[in-house]
């Protein structure tokens, strides 16, 4: 099929400018998307753990899976595009559809999903200090599920805005004489050119506005609230503590029960910090991509015609603030082990398990591979071995362990 006025050959895979796409998204965030996926499976592995599961870690996992889908899902794409260098021709029709898949439907879909984890975590986490609400393990597992579906049902109509169309094009590689290959042509969907631009300027700004800048908004204002508490019960405690004191007979019991408590508060004090800390990583890095995507609307609403940047600076930009995105995948952690001692000592003992069973492992290859070396006794042939009778015979029967009985 040759191409038509409406339709055109996909070029969503090469963004430019090459000499910054290419170290970024060819070779820098591969490496970083395979760091963040180990580093993110030890935090889920750690926070499954029984003594691990509550509420809040839920939630952590739930990010963290959804932050591993984001990078991985995308994985295909720039290893196909920039690393194999395939960025110098037009992509085959059977690659088309798979990499847009793989590029922007399903990434779109697993980072709105961990937008939406990580304000759902600030809002538990901002009831249960404040009014003391007590939500179950279920109750987030239920919770992740929702939101999941519903980031899928929202930006379900992005798979249906245009059609995909094999069409002959020829090659952009300098051949003689010059190879024709079939490549796709985004044609839009039938019902795309009566509603398309009703449909864009709903669709876009309802992702700019609910996907972006009111979670940014609101992940804000409830770190500054929780923080305000921490601060406020931190001067309450100091107050009430000597009083709390010299009231009460200084007791064994009472010191104990006091200790106790004190222990117990300061556990549940590092890990509501350590959460308003990941809240805030976020946000250094979510916030740009929200500012960027809102102006990105204004200035493609066919209602307006706002000019804030060239093509250029608008694709720099739009580069940049999307590779923050990948390379903070790795950085939760890293903060999970700064500030949390029990999530380090859970996760020494998961990797001492590994490593003992490992050398348990090479202990039992070396013993069998030594066994099995030996040359059998009845080998070695002797007048005084062919006399003996059949029951008077020692007869050597090796196990599966490699110890001789």
């Amino acid at each position: 099929m040759n191409l038509t006025e409406n339709m055109t050959v996909s070029e969503r895979f090469v963004q430019q400018p090459l000499w910054l796409s290419l170290p970024l998204y060819g070779f820098v965030a591969p490496i970083v998307i395979l760091l963040g996926s180990t580093l993110n499976a030890f935090v889920v592995m750690v926070l499954v753990r029984s003594k691990m599961r509550s509420p809040s870690h839920t939630l952590l996992v739930g990010m963290a899976v959804f932050d591993v889908l984001t990078g991985v899902c995308a994985l295909p794409a720039f290893v196909y595009t920039y690393t194999l260098g395939t960025y110098h021709d037009y992509v085959p029709y059977v690659a088309c559809l798979p990499l847009i898949i793989s590029y922007d439907w399903l990434p779109t879909i697993f980072h709105t999903a961990s937008i939406w984890t990580t304000t759902l975590l600030a809002i538990q986490r901002y009831l249960n200090i404040s009014q003391r609400k007590v939500y179950t393990v279920r109750q987030m597992l239920y919770a992740l599920l929702i939101i999941l579906a519903l980031a899928t049902v929202v930006l379900s109509p992005r798979f249906a805005e245009f059609d995909l169309t094999p069409v002959e094009v020829e090659s952009q590689l300098a051949e003689e004489p010059p190879r024709v290959l079939v490549s796709c042509a985004e044609k839009p969907a039938p019902w795309m050119t009566e509603f398309g631009d009703m449909y864009y300027t709903c669709m876009y700004w309802f992702r700019a506005i609910c996907i972006h800048l009111l979670p940014c908004c609101l992940l804000g204002l409830l770190n500054g609230l929780i923080i305000h508490r921490m601060r406020q019960a931190e001067r309450r405690k100091r107050r009430l503590l000597p009083e709390l004191r010299s009231s009460r007979d200084e007791s064994n019991a009472f010191n104990a029960q006091l200790s106790a408590s004190s222990s117990s508060r300061q556990s549940e004090n590092r890990s509501t910090w350590m959460l308003v800390v990941v809240v805030f990583m976020f946000l250094l890095v979510e916030f740009p991509l929200a500012i960027f995507f809102t102006l990105v609307v204004i200035c493609n609403n066919h209602l307006t015609s706002v000019t804030v940047w060239s093509d250029d600076v608008k694709q720099i930009v739009g580069l940049i603030v999307n590779f923050l995105i990948i390379l903070s995948c790795p950085f939760n952690f890293f903060i999970y082990c700064g500030m949390s001692r029990q999530f380090r000592d859970e996760f020494w003992v998961i990797m001492g398990r590994h490593v003992a069973l490992s050398a348990a492992r090479c202990r039992r290859t070396t013993l069998n591979t030594s066994v099995l070396s030996q040359p059998p006794v009845d080998s070695v042939e002797s007048d005084e071995h062919e006399k003996l009778p059949l029951d008077q015979t020692t007869i050597p029967l090796v196990i599966s362990n490699g110890d001789a009985l």
